[in-house]
């Protein structure tokens, strides 16, 4: 992962922080230390984009089953 694109936001310290203790639980210090401040700023905008996606759809379902009934 050395020539990343921009991503589209930049995570504020407070979540790099809070990112990078969930990561050091789900892959141990030693695979976070091999990280980039860069890499983790792009684990967390993919994080982000997947999150914001499963509420869409969440949302689409529950406004398919309000219509149905």
């Amino acid at each position: 992962m050395n020539d990343l694109p921009t991503p589209p936001i930049q995570l504020s310290e407070k979540a790099l922080s809070e990112l990078k203790i969930v990561l050091e639980q789900d892959i141990g210090k030693e695979a976070l230390a091999k990280l980039s401040e860069a890499e983790i700023n792009h684990i967390g905008c993919f994080l982000l984009t997947l999150t914001a996606t499963q509420l869409d759809i969440r949302i689409r379902e529950h406004k398919n089953a309000m219509d149905s009934l």
